[in-house]
């Protein structure tokens, strides 16, 4: 998929879907919208922001780190990067099932 989610509802099925593993739910981070993943305790907390763009705030062993993306596969290589620091099996999996 080249295009980004329009709406956090479409960008949770998606992410569901592409990511089955981990677990996501929608939830409110700072007062916003958002969707969250969680493997084992890295938590990785994802927002929809304007002109394509995704906000990704990132939760691992204690230690918290922001970041922008500018395309919905920057933001898959993002969490697939995430998931590696969080437990290499689910990885394994995740490039599994994409390729």
């Amino acid at each position: 998929m080249n295009s980004a989610p329009q709406s956090s509802a479409k960008l949770l099925q998606i992410l569901q879907e592409e990511f089955p593993r981990i677990s996501w739910t929608q939830t409110v981070l700072f007062g916003s919208e958002c969707i969250m993943g969680a493997i084992k305790r890295t938590r990785v907390y994802i927002k929809n922001q304007k002109n394509f763009t995704f906000g990704i705030d990132v939760e691992h062993k204690g230690m918290k780190w922001s970041q922008r993306v500018n395309s919905f596969e920057q933001l898959k290589n993002e969490i697939t990067y995430y998931s590696r620091l969080a437990d290499p099996e689910v990885v394994k999996e995740i490039q599994t099932s994409l390729f």
